[in-house]
């Protein structure tokens, strides 16, 4: 499958019951395309556009995006979380908060206390917040 049509598939099927297992083979077929990091940005987008989506804890799209942590994943989380904070861009951002040795820990920290200060956010981004 080409990127297009990976995406157009995720689209497509995101928060249908069978959506689990759609990412599955989806992240198959993106493990088999050159340039994989390019799939990052449309898949964090993906989040964005569907808060309420279900993209597992962690989910088949999450274990492949963080492959790519401390090789430019974690600036392009940055870049949704600030565009659209949503809940699972939010509980991402605290997975890679977590790795303490992390270079840009103190950015994961300074911007999950900006949206603290917040007062829009759902209360599903609220929650996740609190875990920080």
């Amino acid at each position: 499958m080409t990127k297009n049509e990976v995406l157009d598939m995720l689209r497509s099927k995101v928060g249908h019951d069978d959506f689990e297992y759609i990412q599955e083979e989806m992240v198959s077929e993106i493990e088999q395309c050159e340039n994989q990091f390019d799939f990052i940005e449309p898949i964090l987008k993906l989040m964005e556009d569907n808060p309420d989506a279900d993209f597992g804890v962690p989910g088949a799209l999450t274990h492949f995006i963080e492959n790519f942590s401390h090789k430019g994943y974690e600036e392009l989380l940055l870049q949704s979380v600030r565009c659209k904070p949503t809940a699972h861009n939010v509980w991402l951002l605290h997975r890679a908060w977590n790795d303490a040795n992390d270079p840009m820990h103190d950015e994961y920290e300074n911007l999950a206390e900006y949206l603290k200060s917040m007062s829009n956010l759902s209360e599903d981004v609220k929650s996740q917040l609190e875990m920080f």
